[in-house]
């Protein structure tokens, strides 16, 4: 009788450590898995950074090459530019004013009309086919007419000039000027016809008639050069 409670005894006690074992085998099981699930998830959340911040590095890397090149092609101009300014340098003014330049141009826009309306015209042209823009970097270079008609782009001295050439090619020097000076606070160029200030800029009208005070430095044109230091206001 005693040898099968023994036996008995130990069964039981096979049966409880083997499914103590199970039980712990499972969970072992279970939380490596979880575990495996958790690093599957950060590793994958890993490689999204990654690509994203390949991604980043690749727009880095353009937006550099366009640096570079814009970069390069400002170093280019500001070579033309000083070579312009080389050029220029201790020049008179009055050798930018070349109305026989831009005669051809004046009898083409001009055909068939008075010389009042001729004067319109011109006007208009300067003002809506030379886009307006600034010199870059600060550097002041004064176009001649040909070059300003070439690339359609100047500022105020640029687009004076240009107009006061082509007014000087149907006018007489007593009656056209450009005047370089200040407008407000602003160091200004613009052009004076019988003494009527034009402004070829924005959507100034050929009959101006904003108020403004004007200061004027010097003037000229292919004939004159005239230094005045007066005060005028458009009106």
């Amino acid at each position: 009788m005693r040898p099968y409670i023994i036996l008995t005894l130990c069964l039981l006690l096979l049966g409880v450590l083997f499914f103590y074992d199970k039980d712990n085998d499972i969970d072992a099981n279970g939380t490596l898995t979880k575990e495996n699930i958790k690093l599957k998830n950060e590793l994958e959340e890993k490689n999204l950074k990654i690509q994203d911040q390949e991604r980043e590095i690749s727009e880095l890397r353009l937006k550099i090459l366009e640096l570079e090149d814009n970069i390069e092609k400002k170093d280019k101009k500001i070579v033309e530019l000083e070579n312009k300014l080389k050029y220029y340098s201790g020049r008179d003014p009055k050798a930018l004013i070349r109305k026989e330049d831009v005669s051809y141009l004046v009898s083409k826009i001009c055909s068939g009309i008075n010389h009042t309306e001729c004067e319109k015209k011109i006007f208009y042209y300067v003002r809506d086919g030379i886009r307006y823009e600034r010199d870059i970097l600060g550097l002041e270079v004064w176009q001649s007419p040909v070059e300003t008609l070439k690339i359609k782009t100047g500022d105020c001295e640029d687009k004076a000039i240009l107009l006061g050439s082509m007014l000087r090619s149907i006018n007489p020097p007593e009656d056209v000027f450009v005047n370089v000076g200040t407008r407000g606070n602003y160091g200004h160029v613009w052009i004076t016809l019988n003494g009527k200030i034009l402004e070829p800029y924005d959507k100034n009208p050929f009959e101006f008639h904003q108020q403004a005070s004007y200061e004027i430095f010097y003037r000229f044109n292919d004939v004159y050069l005239n230094f005045s230091y007066s005060s005028v206001t458009s009106s």
